[in-house]
């Protein structure tokens, strides 16, 4: 007689927190994050330039996965808009790639086939982007642009044809070694000075970037030389890593890893993280070199939901009436006790518009009325973005007796727009683990309990985005 029951879900559930790339934001807390579109930079001495589509040799930049949480956006501009200031913009500048999709999760493309464009996880939560090396050239061995630090990154095949490999073989000959390294000493020194080490968590560099790096760090710490000093030189040493266990040695030939904490916004750091922002604002006022007042507008996205910070600079410039409005839309007054003179606006629900227009009419101390625009790009936005794999829900029909065991899976409908393999793993007494595949994610397997040997347990195995896989135990009498 065959007894039918639903299975247990095990405690194996807790390691679902290492998987990706699945609609999940592993760094959201009881809240979404809010997250905000990287910008254009405004001039060349902004330091920094964006990346606008995926390169040959691997090198990732896409629009829709520049989102990132405003604080960690503010921290790469700061940086780079020291080196700018100190050393000038430099032939090939620092370069914005992929940082998060929308919902928060490690960036994934959708065609032909679900597919995550980083390790699952690896670009979670708004606080890990890919940035490009400060270069001195781009002409590349085998194709031009190549954003590799060193020219040597291919290995010759049996037949005499060239193979990329992820990694430098050579020295970083083509790394613009004081910009590179003037960054680190930025980004060092705000986190030691206003976060006392906890903003950096993790920085994956190519092995030959580290070196040059680290020496002329060192060097200038000799001296005090942008505030550079033996204490800094360790802390780099400790975040900036190369190791291949972690898997930092390959694939960052082309760019660095900056992993920033997932500090609490509100907590002990909130005064250092509003002057973080205040900084990014004042210098964009800097390099926008005007007095009279200018609109910025910043793209922010909430659990998917889109809207506009508006806002005058300088900051707290003297207008006597403010007003904000959207592709024509009704007026929003500045928000009543800010210093900074700002409002955000609700977008219209246009998921097939490219573009908005943010319009600003106001009064100056002066009684001049003023009216300013600025044109916002709005990147495509996927609706199988809300859609996250809960492990808890990946389950599965069992019926068995002593010899046969019958099991059927059930994976919810939406789901599987990030499924990309269904399997079962068999683990009978003295083999090794078998993966079967299934072809049809809905049919019913028949597997026999006691040969070739006894069976001990079953996983449903659901693998994501062609990344890391979901294993649910199943428990058997």
């Amino acid at each position: 007689m065959f007894r039918v029951k639903l299975p247990i879900v095990a405690l194996l559930l807790v390691g679902a927190a290492l998987h990706g790339n699945d609609g999940w934001d592993r760094c959201r807390k009881n809240v979404p994050s809010t997250f905000q579109l990287f910008p254009q930079p405004i001039s060349a001495q902004a330091g920094y330039g964006i990346l606008p589509k995926d390169s040959e040799g691997g090198a990732d930049g896409d629009v829709r996965f520049r989102w990132s949480q405003p604080h960690t956006q503010a921290l790469v501009r700061m940086a780079a808009r020291a080196v700018a200031r100190d050393l000038g913009p430099g032939p090939h500048p620092l370069l914005i790639m992929d940082a998060s999709a929308e919902n928060g999760d490690t960036p994934v493309d959708f065609l032909p086939a679900p597919r995550g464009r980083h390790p699952g996880g690896s670009h979670d939560g708004g606080l890990n982007l890919d940035l490009g090396y400060y270069l001195t050239s781009l002409k590349g061995k085998v194709y031009t642009p190549d954003y590799a630090a060193a020219t040597e990154h291919f290995q010759t095949r049996p037949d005499g044809t060239l193979r990329d490999v992820p990694q430098c073989l050579g020295s970083a000959d083509r790394l613009d070694v004081p910009r590179q390294a003037r960054f680190f000493v930025e980004l060092f020194r705000v986190n030691r000075e206003a976060f006392g080490g906890d903003l950096l968590e993790e920085i994956g560099v190519d092995f030959q970037v580290r070196q040059p790096v680290l020496a002329q760090v060192r060097a200038w710490s000799e001296k005090g030389t942008y505030g550079a000093s033996p204490a800094l030189v360790a802390d780099m040493e400790r975040v900036l890593t190369s190791d291949e266990a972690e898997g930092w040695a390959q694939t960052h030939h082309h760019h660095f890893h900056l992993r920033v904490r997932d500090i609490p916004l509100l907590g002990q750091h909130r005064a250092a993280l509003e002057a973080l922002q205040t900084l990014a604002r004042r210098e964009e006022t800097e390099l926008r070199q005007v007095s009279s007042p200018v609109l910025t507008v910043a793209l922010l996205s909430n659990d998917l939901h889109r809207s506009l910070e508006a806002e005058l600079l300088p900051t707290g410039i003297a207008v006597k009436e403010l007003n904000f409005r959207v592709d024509g839309g009704p007026w929003k007054h500045a928000q009543p006790g800010d210093a900074r003179n700002r409002a955000v606006l609700e977008l219209p629900d246009r998921r097939d518009a490219a573009t908005c227009l943010v319009e600003a009419q106001g009064t100056d101390a002066a009684g001049k009325a003023f009216t300013l625009t600025q044109t916002v790009e709005l990147p495509a936005q996927d609706p199988r973005l809300a859609i996250a794999v809960e492990a808890s829900r990946l389950q599965a029909e069992v019926s068995e007796t002593t010899e046969i065991l019958k099991v059927r899976p059930r994976i919810p409908q939406p789901y599987h727009v990030w499924v990309t393999e269904t399997a079962l793993v068999l683990h009978r007494q003295g083999q090794a683990p078998e993966k079967r595949v299934l072809a049809d994610p809905t049919a019913e397997i028949t597997l026999d309990r006691l040969q070739p040997a006894p069976l001990q347990s079953v996983e449903l195995r659901v693998l994501c985005s062609g990344r890391r896989a979901i294993q649910v135990p199943i428990w058997l009498k």
